[in-house]
């Protein structure tokens, strides 16, 4: 006799208190996030100079200014009427939402002012935000899309592969975590309360390469259908990864590889050469207050969308 979903643990309460399930279940912004505000949305607070929660680690030291749109995205006000010609939109994870620093920092936030300089596109909108990886971002752009309706190019900037819904046996519900494949691998990791340690990555958040495998996979399967939603809906999307690692996974896959391209860290150390001859790469410039990706390795990211762009002739219709 088959099992009912209550007798997995799936229920339609655990699926409300799970983390981000809200948006894959009935296609709207996940807000997981903000609802730790509480219940009464009217005071939900749109700015800060450190983000709560624990979402953004370091010191707020008041040189930062994160204010977010009613849907709470930090750009522009989302419209439905578009007189331009070209609707941009980005999405991504905290490296796209500019978590660590201000928005003249981000990729996404400087290539749209040099899309603009060059061509008729609108106002910056982003569905960048922490912890997003390859699920919410599809999500969020389809929700997007029946909020807004269709943008002309998607560009994003994917995080990891293994970020995905794992089952928290403690809360009995989804929780939306990220997993690296587990190596002997020391990271540099920032405590809130104060201060840097070296130390290997805990269990929750390592994988094993089988793991890997099937997460590849899964990825595969789902990422081709939104470059299809893509393609069906006229949107240009173009892609990349900050997480070098992924690259030689993600360009075998040919049919969805098209519409991506490779950055890496030999190019980003020439482009640094070039661009500031007498910088040590050791430089704060490299890195925010929060240990994200900072100034100069964003401007590398927004050459290389650029450079795609331009070669690829993404406006040139």
């Amino acid at each position: 006799m088959n099992k009912g979903l209550e007798e997995y643990g799936i229920t339609k309460s655990n699926i409300l208190n799970s983390s981000g399930i809200i948006d894959a279940v009935w296609n709207e912004f996940d807000l997981t996030w903000f609802n730790n505000f509480g219940e009464d949305k009217s005071k939900w607070p749109r700015s800060f100079t450190h983000l709560p929660f624990g979402t953004e680690s370091g010191e707020d030291d008041g040189l930062i200014s994160y204010e977010y749109n009613s849907d709470f995205f930090r750009c522009d006000e989302f419209i439905k009427d578009h007189k331009e010609k070209y609707h941009v939109l980005f999405g991504g994870c905290s490296e796209t939402e500019g978590v660590g620093g201000n928005l003249n920092e981000l990729w996404a936030y400087n290539l749209h002012s040099e899309l603009k300089q060059k061509y008729d596109v609108g106002g910056y909108y982003s569905l960048g935000r922490s912890g997003n990886g390859w699920h919410k971002i599809a999500l969020a752009l389809t929700a997007y899309v029946k909020k807004y309706g269709k943008p002309t190019h998607f560009f994003v900037l994917l995080p990891n592969i293994g970020r995905n819904f794992y089952w928290d046996e403690e809360r009995s519900g989804w929780e939306y975590n990220q997993k690296y494949v587990k190596t002997t691998e020391r990271r540099l990791v920032t405590h809130r309360e104060g201060g840097k340690r070296d130390q290997l990555m805990s269990e929750k958040h390592t994988m094993g390469v089988d793991e890997y495998r099937r997460q590849f996979m899964e990825f595969a399967v789902g990422w081709s259908l939104l470059v299809d939603y893509c393609k069906t809906n006229n949107i240009n999307i173009l892609y990349s990864t900050w997480f070098y690692g992924d690259n030689n996974s993600l360009k075998k896959l040919e049919y969805i590889g098209q519409n991506f391209f490779t950055m890496n860290n030999e190019y980003l150390y020439r482009f640094i050469e070039k661009r500031y001859p007498r910088l040590s790469v050791s430089k704060k410039e490299l890195k925010k207050r929060d240990e994200h990706n900072g100034r100069i390795v964003h401007e590398y990211w927004t050459s290389c969308f650029m450079k795609e762009i331009e070669e690829r002739g993404l406006f040139n219709d």
